[in-house]
């Protein structure tokens, strides 16, 4: 992706966010805030054209109508700080960050000393602090809250109550998460195999206090919830909460700890002043492998050829694969592949996944044979190759290879050349392409196999009658060629 300001410069984008079908991107680029002026996204071939505008505070809303206190002191509570969120939207009706947003706060109807309210933005998230000389202040009262912007005057009024100090009485569960703070890689799933590493899985919940309000992981830390873990799962109790949002939407999740193995562990979460909260179950099942993979060559197998090889593999529940997508992940779990041989100890080969355009796998093995290499020896040897899955499943196959392929003859020119009419322009041009060139085996070379085999070709001339001109395609140098040279 690529974002274009104007008609030359580049803003540099520092983060690409796909939803779920891949049918639309969020870009992040390194400005706090993109100008006024016009702007061409471009992705390949593709390209969209948009105005920047700037961004301004519209509207601003106070979440409720309950001013809740935070906390309290002495033995006989006294009531030293209370608070209520709010949040500044844009001309669009979107949360605005706290860049240039100038909120200020007044509470009257209550004995607060002056100045004791405070508006801050953190984030998207506005909170209105309550502090200062709260002696005087009882549950149930009541007063007002004004909030302006002092940029441009936008102000919002609404009566409150200051309210019991909130608590956790809700924790919905959301499910199972993979990478839950990762905007990119983040995925929900059902269960997990037993290769999890510490913190690769959370579990994540919407945590709402008596008012409606969402609660933050820090809360959760601070005596609210206790955390058992049981089963047979191997996963414990000492994972720690943490803050996550999602489309605008906050929640708190909570990372599995321990090391995993097959079964079964439950979850409680108990808030310490409200009572049982959720119950969660988490799966842990055996990490899917391959079980076998059977292996043989389709074609002749010549050295430092790559040759396809043809292929069964089963995975551990049973199931033969074949999709590259699934094999990739499973292939390279405990799955190894060793050439041996008893005359070139050295003997080595090169077996690679790849994926075709159905989207299966396909295998394929280049052999490297150094007996062949620098000597005479250009007979047919026997490679073992060994085919070791996990632990337990060891096969060994005998693969039959060949000298490597030399360039021995040209056969002739492809027909399309061979029948140019020459004559209309009394000029031919061939490439190395255009020649049949067979190897030591009598079997044609493909034109990759030609151009890194064949060093040049050399052209005779055995006509009697006038020589004619050959031109070096690759230095563009011409030279006359004459009868019988």
């Amino acid at each position: 992706y690529t974002v274009k300001k104007g008609t030359s410069s580049t803003v540099t984008v520092t983060k690409v966010v796909l939803n779920a079908d891949k049918t639309s991107a969020s870009l992040t680029v390194n400005s706090s805030y993109l100008a006024e002026t016009d702007y061409t996204v471009v992705v390949g071939a593709t390209s969209l054209s948009f105005k920047g505008v700037a961004e301004k505070v519209t509207k601003i809303e106070i979440v409720g109508d309950k001013l809740v206190v935070t906390d309290v002191s002495g033995d006989s509570p006294s009531i030293t700080t209370a608070a209520i969120e709010y949040y500044v939207l844009n001309q669009f009706g979107e949360k605005m960050e706290d860049t240039d947003i100038n909120v200020t706060a007044a509470i009257t109807g209550m004995s607060v000393d002056a100045g004791a309210t405070t508006a801050a933005k953190k984030g998207k998230n506005g909170v209105i602090t309550l502090t200062g000389k709260t002696a005087d202040l009882t549950m149930g009262q009541k007063g007002s809250i004004v909030l302006v912007d002092r940029t441009n005057g936008i102000n919002v009024s609404k009566v409150i109550t200051l309210s019991n100090i909130a608590t956790v009485t809700s924790a919905e569960y959301v499910g199972l998460y993979k990478d839950c703070n990762d905007d990119t890689n983040r995925k929900l799933v059902t269960s997990f195999d037993d290769s999890a590493t510490a913190g690769e899985y959370s579990l994540l919940f919407k945590v709402k206090d008596q008012y409606g309000n969402a609660v933050k992981a820090s809360k959760l830390t601070r005596d609210e919830i206790t955390v058992t873990a049981n089963g047979t799962a191997g996963l414990t109790a000492t994972g720690a909460f943490y803050d996550v949002t999602i489309n605008d939407e906050d929640y708190v999740a909570y990372t599995l700890a321990g090391v995993p193995t097959v079964g079964v562990s439950t979850y409680t979460f108990v808030g310490n002043k409200t009572g049982l909260l959720a119950n969660v179950t988490v799966n842990v099942t055996k990490q899917v492998s391959l079980a076998s993979l059977k292996i043989s060559p389709k074609e002749t197998i010549y050295n430092n050829t790559p040759v396809e090889v043809e292929y069964t593999a089963v995975d551990t529940d049973g199931n033969e694969v074949t999709d590259y997508s699934k094999l990739s992940k499973l292939a390279p779990v405990g799955t190894t592949f060793a050439v041996t041989s008893n005359r070139d100890t050295t003997a080595t080969g090169t077996f690679a996944w790849s994926q075709a355009s159905d989207g299966k796998a396909v295998l394929t093995y280049k052999p490297s044979y150094k007996d062949f290499a620098g000597s005479n020896n250009k007979e047919t040897t026997l490679l073992p190759i060994t085919v070791k899955c996990g632990t337990n499943n060891v096969q060994v196959y005998n693969f039959t290879v060949n000298y490597q392929k030399e360039a021995t003859s040209i056969e002739g020119v492809d027909s399309t050349v061979a029948l140019a009419a020459i004559t209309k322009t009394g000029k031919i041009k061939l490439t190395m392409a255009d020649f049949v060139i067979v190897d030591q085996y009598n079997n044609p070379l493909s034109d990759d196999e030609a151009a890194s085999l064949v060093g040049a070709i050399g052209v005779r001339y055995s006509g009697t009658s006038a020589g004619f001109t050959m031109t070096d395609i690759s230095t563009n140098k011409a030279s006359a060629v004459s009868a019988g040279t």
